[in-house]
């Protein structure tokens, strides 16, 4: 994709556009009886790329790699941290809010440093495990 081609956003994409780029072998392996209801999942998000498993194999990469294009979100995904510590920042298919739900929920960090005391630091992680909000009923928190 150059730079002045336009992504399409997910509901721009078509199962006939991801269905040109499967095998089209209607073998089963992927859990459905054909390979367009297995576009339609995709397209939807309710399947993995990777659940096609002939789209794996060598002959089928360059279509594998053009899908994986095709369906990549809009806004790429950031890994921050590592282990049971991972946020996801990003991932969405849409540049606004309205177009589609997110999947990923927003995540908090809160700033300190090496040269905080012990106490400041308790402190702060304190305030942000305590704190709440009313919004129209239902209390948040964090």
């Amino acid at each position: 994709m150059t730079e002045r081609e336009i992504k399409k956003s997910i509901k721009e994409i078509s199962p006939i556009d991801v269905y040109k780029l499967l095998p089209r072998t209607n073998c089963g392996e992927c859990g459905f009886p054909n390979c367009m209801a297995f576009a339609t999942k995709l397209v939807n998000g309710e399947v993995a790329i990777e659940d096609c498993k002939p789209l794996l194999k060598e002959e089928n990469k360059q279509a594998y790699l053009k899908l994986q294009e095709l369906l990549a979100p809009v806004v790429k995904t950031v890994i921050i941290g590592s282990g049971d510590r991972i946020v996801k920042v990003g991932g969405k298919y849409v540049m606004y809010r309205h177009e589609f739900t997110y999947h990923n929920p927003t995540p908090i960090a809160i700033d300190v440093t090496d040269e905080m005391s012990d106490q400041e630091l308790e402190e702060r992680v304190k305030k942000i495990e305590s704190f709440h909000y009313n919004y129209i009923g239902r209390t948040l928190t964090l």
